[in-house]
C-alpha cells in the first residue's frame, strides 16, 4: 500500500518505521527541515540542547526491546531523580507522604491531613481539574502541591477538565500513596518511572535512527512540506495535495496537529470546532552557566508563583557527551498564553526575572553566567478546558 504520515516527530517516525518495514510504500512529508518534532535536538557552539527535558520510558517491554535495538550502546540508563521545591524544601517527586511529614513543617502538613479526612466525607462531582484533585487529596494539598502549577503550565484550574488532571497525574490519590508508602508496591504498577533511558547524542538521535530504518527499508521522510488538501473520492483519501504537486496515496496518517485536519478534508462544519482548542506558548530561557554541574536532580518542579518558570532541568543530567566538561547549561521552561506580554518580552528581561528565581533556589549569581538564549513554540501544551 502507499502511505503517506503527515509529521515527522516521534509518533509519525514509529508509525512510518513499522509501516514501511512492513512493506508498504511509505512517505513522511514534515514541515520543518528537521525530524524529531517537540523531541528534537540543535546544536548551539559546543552545545547539543533538547527543547526540554525528554527521557524515555514505557512500562511496554516490546517496545522498550525494539528502542534498546535501535541506539544499542548509545542508549543510557539513569536512576530518575527529580524533585519539587515547596515552602523553601526539595522534595522527591512524586511526593512521598513521609518526606512530607519530616521535611516540612507541622504548620503546613496538619491541615493537609485534616482536609483529606474532609474531602473523603464530602466529595463534589468532579467537574473540573480543581474537583479531581480536592477529592482526592484535599484542598489544602491540592493548593499546596497542584494548584500553581497548574496554573502555571496550562490555566485556570477551576475551568479545566477533569480529563487533564486524570490524564496528567500518576498518583490516583491520597489513599494510594498512603498504603503504597506504609506496605510497598508488592507487584503493582509503578506510578512513576524508577529508571529511565536516554539516547547518548541527545533526544535527536532517536528521530534520526527513526529516519534511517525508514530510509533503509525504502521509505522517504520529505522536508519543507505542508499538505494544503487531502482530496477524497468515496470517502476515502487518494492524493495529498501540496502547494506544488501531489502524492497519490491509499491511506494517510497524520500526527499534525488537530485543529488542522478538518479544513484539509473539507469539512467544514467541523472547522468552527477545530478552531476552539487551545494550546499553551513554551519558551525555553537556556542558561550556559560556568559550573560543571548545578544540582543532581534531572529536573526540579518549581510550583510556587514566586518562580517564574515551572520546571528547571540541566542538559548534563541526561547526557554528559552533549556538554563541555567545565560547564553546564540550565533550560527554565516557562509557559503562557501565546497573545500573553510575556511570550513576547525580550530575552534580557526574562533573564532577570528568572535569575531572581535562580539565585533563591540554588544561589547562581550573574558573574557565574556565560550567556543567555531562548526558543519559543507558540502551540505545545493542548489546553483541556471543560467540555473540550
Amino acid at each position: 500500500m502507499r502511505i503517506v504520515v503527515l509529521g515527522a516527530g516521534i509518533t509519525g517516525l514509529s508509525a512510518a518505521w513499522k509501516l514501511a518495514e512492513a512493506g508498504n510504500e511509505v512517505t513522511v512529508v514534515e514541515k520543518n527541515k528537521q525530524v524529531g518534532g517537540l523531541s528534537a535536538s540543535f546544536k548551539y557552539k559546543d552545545y547539543t540542547l533538547d527543547y526540554g527535558p525528554h527521557k524515555i520510558y514505557t512500562q511496554i517491554i516490546p517496545v522498550l526491546d525494539e528502542i534498546k535495538k535501535l541506539l544499542g550502546e548509545d542508549l543510557l540508563a539513569h536512576p530518575k531523580k527529580c524533585s519539587v521545591r515547596l515552602k523553601g524544601k526539595n522534595l522527591d517527586y512524586p511526593v512521598r507522604v513521609g518526606q512530607v511529614l519530616t521535611k516540612l513543617s507541622p504548620s503546613v502538613t496538619i491541615p493537609c491531613g485534616f482536609s483529606f479526612l474532609s474531602s473523603l466525607v464530602s466529595k463534589k462531582p468532579d467537574a473540573s481539574y480543581e474537583d479531581y484533585i480536592k477529592n482526592r487529596f484535599g484542598a489544602a494539598t491540592y493548593e499546596l502541591v497542584f494548584r500553581d502549577l497548574a496554573e502555571k503550565v496550562w490555566g485556570n484550574p477551576k475551568e479545566l477538565d477533569a480529563a487533564l488532571a486524570k490524564a496528567r497525574l500518576s498518583a490516583p490519590g491520597m489513599m494510594e500513596l498512603l498504603k503504597r508508602s506504609l506496605l510497598g508496591d508488592k507487584g503493582k504498577e509503578e506510578i512513576h518511572a524508577k529508571t529511565f533511558y536516554y539516547p547518548k547524542k541527545g533526544m535527536q538521535q532517536l528521530g534520526d535512527k527513526m529516519k534511517e530504518k525508514i530510509e533503509n527499508s525504502k521509505g522517504r521522510v520529505l522536508f519543507d512540506l505542508k499538505p494544503t488538501k487531502l482530496e477524497t473520492k468515496e470517502n476515502r483519501i487518494t492524493e495529498v495535495k501540496f502547494s506544488y504537486g501531489a502524492l497519490p496515496t491509499d491511506y494517510v496518517v497524520s500526527t499534525i496537529s488537530l485543529e488542522e485536519v478538518p479544513s484539509l478534508l473539507g469539512l467544514e462544519r467541523a472547522v468552527p470546532a477545530a478552531s476552539q482548542l487551545t494550546y499553551r506558548s513554551l519558551i525555553l530561557l537556556y542558561v550556559v552557566v560556568k559550573r560543571p554541574r548545578i544540582f543532581e536532580e534531572s529536573f526540579i518542579f518549581y510550583p510556587e508563583k514566586e518562580f517564574l518558570f515551572n520546571r528547571l532541568s540541566e542538559q548534563k543530567a541526561f547526557s554528559e557527551e552533549t556538554i563541555p566538561k567545565d560547564k553546564t547549561v540550565l533550560c527554565a521552561e516557562i509557559t503562557c498564553s501565546p497573545e500573553d506580554a510575556l511570550f513576547h518580552m525580550n530575552d534580557a528581561d526574562l533573564f532577570e526575572r528568572a535569575l531572581l528565581g535562580m539565585n533563591k533556589a540554588f544561589g547562581l549569581k550573574r558573574e557565574e553566567v556565560e550567556e543567555y538564549f531562548t526558543r519559543r513554540s507558540e502551540s505545545v501544551y493542548p489546553v483541556y478546558s471543560k467540555g473540550f
